[in-house]
């Protein structure tokens, strides 16, 4: 229920970005036979044109049936949601990502409160709302201009570049954004200094090694096959998991 009532919220909350941005044609416009014609982000080809996962998705598309193109179709549902995710993504990619990242830092502290913390002691909104805030004010849009420099700077998917750029991730980024992160925790529960310090002293050394065995092989799969503009998307997916770790390092005593 937590996770249901959060979900809804966030989703609210994406709408009030969403609802001012104007409409983009949807997969049904795509013309069989025109690889070129995938979407700008990197999405769904009409004929393959390109090597990402999602180039797989061309004419049967999220139906299994073809429009009158050729093209592939929505058909509703989960092909709805993803057309209008794309739609905003394309026109206003930083708060869309913004309010992805919102909700992958809710849904996972809701799954640590609830799974992980004090047996029947109610929801700490308070802590909910500082990992939620990081999400939105931090995590998503720092995450759209560091990975798009650095597609900018690396852009081939060779296994060299991408090793170039798993190791920038893990070895100068994943440092940074865990003393990031644990500052800005405790700022908002109304840490000095000197508290903050004390936290990254005990903390920082257990969540970089803890990323190092995760995230490495998420972004040898990330920076070889998910297009660009969807980095932020399947990072928060594989995120949800590893919030619940950060959510529970979060809230130990300094």
């Amino acid at each position: 229920m937590r996770v249901a009532l959060a979900l809804l919220g966030s989703l609210a909350l994406g709408e009030a970005y969403f609802r001012p941005l104007a409409p983009r044609a949807p997969f049904s416009s795509l013309s069989k036979g025109s690889g070129a014609q995938s979407l700008s982000h990197g999405g769904i080809g009409g004929n393959g044109g390109n090597d990402d996962v999602w180039g797989g998705w061309n004419g049967g598309g999220w139906n299994g049936g073809d429009d009158e193109h050729g093209g592939a179709h929505h058909g509703g549902g989960l092909g709805l949601l993803w057309d209008k995710y794309n739609e905003v993504l394309d026109t206003n990619p930083l708060p869309t990502k913004a309010v992805t990242s919102l909700v992958g830092f809710t849904i996972g502290d809701l799954l640590a409160q609830s799974f992980l913390g004090e047996k029947g002691a109610p929801l700490d909104v308070k802590r909910l709302l500082r990992l939620a805030s990081f999400g939105l004010a931090v995590h998503g849009p720092v995450g759209h201009f560091f990975y798009g420099a650095l597609d900018e700077k690396f852009p081939k998917k060779d296994a060299q570049t991408v090793a170039i750029k798993v190791l920038i991730d893990q070895v100068l980024w994943a440092p940074v954004f865990t003393v990031i992160f644990f500052a800005w925790i405790e700022v908002l529960q109304g840490a000095g200094l000197q508290k903050i310090k004390q936290k990254i002293n005990q903390d920082l050394v257990r969540g970089v090694t803890a990323s190092w065995k995760v995230w490495p092989l998420v972004h040898v799969i990330n920076f070889r096959f998910i297009p660009p503009q969807q980095r932020l998307l399947y990072i928060n997916t594989i995120q949800i998991g590893y919030n619940v770790f950060l959510s529970m390092l979060a809230s130990r005593k300094a």
